[in-house]
């Protein structure tokens, strides 16, 4: 059985991958309405209804990189929505792509420790999911 690393997982904004990342997720959601009828003979019976994606990364601050928190804040402070790839560079792994708004950025600076963020999104219409090629 093959193995993925995560670490290959990066994430990209608009183009730019966002730097120093220590972990990140990505949620794909299905509403399911019920159904459920006397006809049903007692078994629940649903209907596939909207769909929705979602995820968050973090990570360690490093003024260095490219898109950094002041970045991601840029993203809330002017309402933007943008282009989110989360992949990796390995051909044959899966890669989800779509447009999607920052729903929250946190910068963390506890005493002792090193400077970390976090950001969630949300997705905005259709998430495609592909191979990597």
């Amino acid at each position: 059985m093959a193995k993925i690393n995560g670490t290959l997982y990066l994430v990209d904004i608009d183009g730019v991958t966002v730097g120093s990342t220590t972990n990140a997720s990505i949620t794909i959601n299905q509403d399911l309405p019920e159904t459920t009828t006397k006809g049903s003979g007692g078994w629940r019976e649903v209907l596939a209804g909207l769909r929705s994606w979602e995820g968050s990364f973090e990570g360690l601050y490093d003024p260095t990189d490219t898109y950094d928190v002041k970045s991601l804040a840029d993203e809330i402070v002017n309402r933007s929505s943008f282009t989110i790839v989360f992949d990796s560079s390995t051909a044959g792994d899966v890669d989800f792509t779509g447009t999607a708004y920052l729903s929250n950025v946190e910068f963390s600076a506890e005493m002792e420790a090193p400077v970390s963020f976090s950001a969630s999104f949300t997705g905005d219409g259709t998430l495609t999911v592909a191979d990597n090629t």
